[in-house]
């Protein structure tokens, strides 16, 4: 599926032992969530030992850098300034704790 920059874009990330991907998601004309765009690569050595929260975050930021041509798009030519980020539960205790 093409992007359709009217639509609003969803990114879906996970984290496994040894690596991490991604994927731009948008709803179709049928309600159907379809895939815009994929992103994966392997734990670089030293990112091996690093806890899995810290893994889940090094993912966001790594989409975030990969896919921000479509964000941009959006913001610079369409004026929108949000956009939705799924993430595990893996994320949610460091962020807990020093909010």
């Amino acid at each position: 599926m093409r992007a359709d920059h009217s639509k609003p874009f969803h990114v879906v990330r996970d984290v496994s032992a040894f690596a991490i991907g991604c994927a731009l998601m948008q709803f179709d004309d049928e309600g159907r969530k379809r895939g815009v765009s994929y992103w994966s690569r392997q734990f670089k050595a030293v990112e091996w030992n690093y806890p899995i929260y810290d893994k889940a975050l090094l993912a966001m930021r790594n989409v975030l850098i990969k896919l921000r041509v479509y964000f941009l798009l959006r913001v610079y030519l369409l004026g929108e300034q949000t956009f939705a980020v799924y993430t595990g539960r893996e994320t949610r205790r460091p962020l807990l704790i020093f909010s």
